[in-house]
This record gives structure tokens, C-alpha cells and sequence, in this order.
């Protein structure tokens, strides 16, 4: 059995069991059961489980222990601040739960939120009060975080920690009794679901699940809102908010690509999913009203931050190349072979690499470049916001990033880089009509050069048109629309 047929299988159980009666929410905290997305990177920890048989398992799940805990001493020294703000309680009527990627020199402002700015300041302009929960991936301190946030601790008290331990013991008892006892799993699966229990993923989730639990027993809200992509963190602040807060509305917000083989939005108990769903566009409305009926009221295009347009000269001629890779080691590695490769082969074209800000730029450099290939006149590392880079390309290269969509907008051609023919497709724009033109070599990249211009001037405006379908413009009307169906009182 290959690496695909083994997700494909376990996936299957993985579904049986989170939608079985005796799972509980700390079941769905378990990151080995929950499929999010089919792609390299979120499958590699399910790959060094799911691989090895059961004299391995048991010893990987003995070493794994001992080196976690090592990690967690460590963790513990480096993150735990006894400073840190506490889960306090104001006066508001909104919680937003949000993210936030950057460096050393920036600072998050919930009026520039990169995912909630334009709701934020539509809700302040109606006089409503907004709190944030705010997962901070940067490098930034928590005191430099700016406005009425509540930031999602990467460590927490001892008394916390041991809590943490004790509920995935729980857990382990639970599968056993209940799963495996009962037949319902074999033993090669309960040891491949056990060393899960006991992995940094989660126990992370669990983490937050007990953070979600005190902050939403402290802070009642008419509304919640939070960014939803089937993260086992999300059923965790769901499950938390129906349970201490029965009478707040809770919203998902799904503001990228709905994936194949999605599970998470069939959810069997309710109590995991949001009550109601904002898109980006009305492409995803239509896509989950087709995979859950129970939205099919329940569902909102309010549109997205990152639909916009700018004026843009065709001057290029298709020699200007952006590069999209997401926010991971796998894919940023991956496309700066590619475009090392690319801007060694055709000289006369520029190729401008664009980092996600999730990923520590001066580290890849380090590690990827050295002076002369990094200083190459016609490879680029950006350093502009991403409307600049759109503004002087042409042609977009991608795999999973969503980036593609803005682009597109704004009369970018996508070229989809596929080297191996993987078969978890990973495009965003997989099943919208939108034109794109594969490619999984420097061979077949020199092929696509020649039909470039023909195929601009057939599908430029027809793939525009579509990308406006994924990504509309946020209008305050179809937020209002909302509160106003739902009486959204103000404070």
C-alpha cells in the first residue's frame, strides 16, 4: 500500500470515528483523525505515523515522549510569562477571532487586520463594541499588540500543563474502552490514534481548547466570528462558545478555498460547526450549500479584504513572473528550485519570488541562496506589498496559494506548477472555470511561453469575471443585511 492508499484508508476511519457517539470534543482535538487539507505538508506528521508498523509504533511512541518532553521544558522557559495579560472581561457585544503573520518591526492594529479590517470597521462605524482573539504567529512581543485583544498563549501555567496531560490519559481510555474493546478499530489503528494523543499538535489543540474555555466563560458576547478552514482549534472555540454561551450567534467565516475531500464541514454534532457561514464570494456559498444542506439559510456572502483592482498598464509583455508559494517549508523550497532553475534557463524573463509572511525570509536565504545566484539580475526576492507585485507581473506561478485569486483579478495569467502529478490536487481554483495552464518542468514551461499571449487574449476577462465569483468586494449592505435579519443589537 503506497502513502496515498494509506491516507485514503485512515481517512475513512477518521470520519467513522469523529462522527461516532462516544467521541467527545477532546477526540476531535486529536490531529491525526482530522484531514483539513490533502497536501505535503499538513500530511508529514501522518505520514511518520501511518508508515510504520506496530514494533515501530511502539517504540517511535516511547522516544517521542521522552524528546516532547525535552521540547516542552524548553517551551515552557522560553514562552511562559508570568506578565502577560490576563482573559479579562469589557463591555462588547462582538468577539472576532482572528491571525496574525509579521516581523519584528511591524505591529498588529485590529483596524488593519489582514482578514476582518473592513467588518471591524464597518461594525465600529455602527457604534458596536469588538473584542479580538488574536493567534499571533509573528515574532512580535504580546505587549506590542495594539487595541482590545485577547492573545492565544503558546504556553500556559503548570497546573494548566498537567490539566493538558490528564485529559489526553482520558482520551487514550476513551479509544481504548470504546473503540478498540468494542471492535470498531484494530490494534495497528489504535496505536497509530495513541501516538497522536501524546503528539506537541495535540496537545496544542487542547491548549487552546482550555484558553477558549476560560476567555468565553468570562467574556459573554451576542456574536462570535472567526476565520473557518476545518482546524481542529476552531471546533474547540464552536464547541466552547454553544457551552458556556448558548444564546451567541456563532459565525465561520470561510474566506479561502473549500478542498477536496472535505469532511469537517459535515460535522455530526452541531455543536462543533458555526450556526451560520460568511463567504468571500458567492463561489463558496454555492460550494457548501451543496456539501451541508443545514446552511443552506445559514449562509452569507459579505465578500473580502482581498478583492481588489488596480490600474494596471500592459506593458510587460509577459516577461515579469510572480511567484506565489504558500506559508511552508515544503512549498517555499520547492519553488525556489524552481525559479533558480527558471532564471538560469531564460535569462531574458524576471522571475520575483514572493514569500508568504509566515515564512523567516532571511533564514530561507541563508539556507537557499548563496551571492551569486541570489544576486542574479532576473531573480527577485520581493520586498513590495502585494499590490505592487501585481501591478509590474504578468503571469503567475502557484500551487496552494490563494494569492492566485486577487491576482487574477487584476489580469494576471496562473500558470499551476505540478512536478510530480501529485494525486492530492492542491489548487485553489481547481473546480471554478477559471482558465490555467499546467506545467511540471522547465521543458513544458518553455512550451507554455509560446501560447502565453493567445491564451491572454481568449481568457483574460473570462477568468476575471470568475475570480470576482471567488473573491467579491466587501459591501457594508451584505453585512447589514445580516445583523439587521439576526436584530445585531448595539451596546
Amino acid at each position: 500500500m503506497n502513502n496515498v492508499e494509506k491516507y485514503l484508508s485512515f481517512f475513512k476511519y477518521a470520519k467513522k470515528i469523529l462522527n461516532d457517539q462516544n467521541s467527545n470534543v477532546i477526540t476531535h482535538s486529536i490531529e491525526l483523525l482530522n484531514f483539513y487539507k490533502f497536501h505535503e505538508d499538513y500530511l508529514v506528521d501522518k505520514k511518520n505515523i501511518l508508515n510504520k508498523n506496530i514494533f515501530n509504533l511502539l517504540l517511535y511512541l516511547i522516544i517521542k515522549i521522552f524528546f516532547d518532553f525535552i521540547k516542552w521544558l524548553f517551551k515552557y522557559f522560553k514562552y511562559y510569562d508570568l506578565t502577560s495579560k490576563d482573559y479579562s472581561s469589557d463591555e462588547h457585544n462582538v468577539i472576532i477571532v482572528s491571525h496574525f503573520f509579521g516581523n519584528k518591526e511591524e505591529k498588529y492594529i485590529p483596524s488593519k487586520d489582514w482578514i476582518f479590517n473592513k467588518l471591524n470597521s464597518y461594525l465600529l462605524r455602527n457604534s458596536h463594541k469588538v473584542k479580538f482573539i488574536l493567534f499571533n504567529y509573528s515574532s512580535i512581543p504580546e505587549k506590542k499588540i495594539i487595541g482590545n485583544c485577547i492573545v492565544i498563549k503558546k504556553i500556559l501555567p503548570i497546573s494548566d500543563e498537567l490539566k493538558i496531560l490528564l485529559l489526553q490519559l482520558r482520551e487514550l481510555k476513551n479509544i481504548f474502552s470504546k473503540f478498540y474493546l468494542k471492535k470498531k478499530i484494530g490494534f495497528l489503528i489504535f496505536l497509530q490514534i495513541v501516538n497522536s494523543i501524546f503528539l506537541p499538535e495535540t496537545r496544542n489543540n487542547i491548549r487552546i481548547y482550555l484558553q477558549f474555555k476560560k476567555i468565553l466563560q468570562l467574556n459573554k458576547t451576542r456574536y462570535l466570528i472567526s476565520t473557518f478552514e476545518g482546524y481542529p482549534w476552531e471546533k474547540m472555540l464552536f464547541y466552547n462558545s454553544k457551552r458556556s454561551n448558548p444564546n451567541c450567534k456563532v459565525i465561520g467565516y470561510q474566506h479561502t478555498f473549500v478542498p477536496k475531500n472535505t469532511c469537517w464541514l459535515n460535522n455530526s454534532s452541531k455543536l462543533l460547526l458555526p450556526d451560520y457561514i460568511f463567504t468571500s464570494g458567492i463561489f463558496n456559498k454555492k460550494k457548501i450549500n451543496k456539501i451541508n444542506n443545514f446552511y443552506k439559510k445559514k449562509i452569507f456572502n459579505i465578500g473580502s479584504n482581498r478583492y481588489f483592482e488596480i490600474k494596471k498598464k500592459n506593458f510587460n509583455k509577459n516577461k515579469n513572473f510572480l511567484m506565489l508559494p504558500e506559508g511552508t517549508i515544503f512549498e517555499t523550497t520547492l519553488f525556489i528550485e524552481l525559479a533558480k532553475n527558471l532564471a538560469e534557463k531564460f535569462t531574458y524573463l524576471n522571475f520575483i519570488l514572493r514569500f508568504h509572511p509566515l515564512i523567516n525570509i532571511k533564514k530561507i536565504i541563508r539556507k537557499n541562496f548563496n551571492k551569486k545566484n541570489f544576486l542574479s539580475d532576473n531573480l527577485i526576492v520581493s520586498n513590495k506589498n502585494f499590490s505592487e507585485d501585481v501591478k509590474r507581473c504578468d503571469v503567475a506561478i502557484y500551487r496552494g496559494s490563494t494569492s492566485i485569486v486577487s491576482a487574477i483579478i487584476n489580469k494576471i495569467l496562473p500558470l499551476y506548477y505540478d512536478p510530480n502529478k501529485s494525486h492530492f490536487n492542491i489548487d485553489p481554483i481547481f473546480d471554478t472555470k477559471i482558465k490555467k495552464i499546467y506545467f511540471k518542468d522547465e521543458e513544458e514551461f518553455s512550451k507554455v511561453l509560446n501560447i502565453l499571449s493567445k491564451f491572454k487574449r481568449k481568457y483574460i476577462t473570462h477568468n476575471m469575471i470568475e475570480a470576482k465569483k471567488f473573491y467579491s468586494s466587501f459591501e457594508n449592505k451584505l453585512a447589514e443585511n445580516f445583523f439587521k435579519r439576526f436584530n445585531f443589537k448595539k451596546i
